[in-house]
């Protein structure tokens, strides 16, 4: 999957955040020094559901892909993202 995800950076993808389908744009893929794999996304759409800095809405936000243990308490809705995600194409 990680692989996958490399090779669609720039490619729409759907995905849920608090149960809400979006659609977005992957815009990186990013292994840390700490070994976790983190990617990154652009929101089309429903921009209120992404990270909030000053008082507006950043439209991107960072997952964490791995380690998935790491998940629950890192990233922007890390478990929902991956659970839900799907390629447009």
């Amino acid at each position: 999957m990680w692989s996958t995800l490399q090779n669609n950076i720039g490619k729409d993808v759907f995905l849920k955040i608090n149960n809400n389908e979006i659609k977005c744009k992957i815009t990186d893929c990013n292994i840390l020094a700490d070994d976790c794999k983190w990617v990154s996304f652009s929101a089309y759409e429903k921009k209120e559901l992404t990270p909030v800095l000053f008082g507006y809405n950043l439209g991107n936000f960072n997952c964490l892909f791995s380690p998935k243990d790491k998940r629950s308490y890192k990233g922007w809705f890390s478990d929902e993202v991956f659970d839900t995600l799907r390629f447009t194409s």
